[in-house]
């Protein structure tokens, strides 16, 4: 059964939290809303995209005054799976905390479910499972997306293999 909170398109702009407490509880800008998904921008500018379905509560800053409706950022009818098309090849976090919580980078997005690489492996996720998807400050995390490429400059191929004929099948001279 998916939460309908359809109510909060009014509210987009405003400060909002997500969740009561635990690992997926954030607090922030509402910037957007769809029947799938909901937007939130934390104090630390970063956007987060929840799956609305996971969510349990949203709870209103009531003495906060709105002085300018914002504009949606996510377009009608979009879903998780739209908005991780668009953060292919970029460092993301899968959930904000608890054992689930992942980080790395974004690899594909296949039909329900994600390849997220990290370091030498390769994570498949669930789509239905992801709770909240982030996209992290990763100006400090360079050093972290080329460990997780496998390689030291951002630049270089993540694996170079070379292709040699094994000596039994080599002409002899």
């Amino acid at each position: 059964m998916k939460n309908n909170f359809s109510y909060l398109k009014e509210h987009i702009g405003r400060k909002v939290r997500v969740d009561r407490s635990g690992p997926e509880s954030q607090e922030g800008r509402l910037l957007g809303l769809t029947e799938d998904l909901l937007v939130l921008k934390n104090n630390d500018s970063v956007i987060f995209y929840y799956q609305t379905s996971h969510l349990k509560s949203i709870t209103l800053d009531s003495k906060e005054e709105l002085s300018l409706a914002e504009e949606n950022w996510v377009s009608e009818g979009s879903t998780l799976r739209d908005v991780l098309e668009k953060l292919k090849h970029s460092w993301i976090q899968i959930n904000r905390g608890g054992p689930e919580k992942v980080e790395g980078v974004l690899s594909r997005v296949e039909n329900d479910e994600l390849i997220l690489v990290r370091n030498e492996e390769l994570i498949y996720i669930s789509l239905f499972h992801i709770k909240s998807v982030s996209s992290p400050d990763v100006s400090n995390k360079n050093d972290q997306k080329a460990s997780a490429l496998g390689s030291s400059d951002l630049c270089e191929p993540m694996n170079v293999y070379t292709l040699s004929t094994p000596p039994s099948l080599r002409k002899r001279s």
